[in-house]
């Protein structure tokens, strides 16, 4: 799967202490989620949950196409 992300997002999310990690390493949660979930309707946005690093954290997504997702925030 593809994943398209704002890279300066990325990086202030990357620099907050109480995120500390950016989009780059929170693809590694859909390498095997804990939990996933669909967050709303509308927009479609789902939620995962799993482990970066070995910390627990959730990213809300909205999936594009088959191929492809947004991470939204981390």
């Amino acid at each position: 799967m593809r994943f398209h992300f704002d890279a300066k997002k990325s990086e202030q999310l990357r620099a907050n202490p109480k995120r500390g990690i950016g989009f780059e390493e929170a693809r590694e949660l859909f390498a095997q989620p804990y939990f996933l979930d669909q967050r709303s309707d509308v927009p479609e946005q789902y939620r995962a949950i799993g482990w970066v690093q070995g910390q627990l954290y959730s990213v809300i997504f909205e999936v594009k196409s088959r191929f492809c997702c947004n991470l939204i925030f981390g």
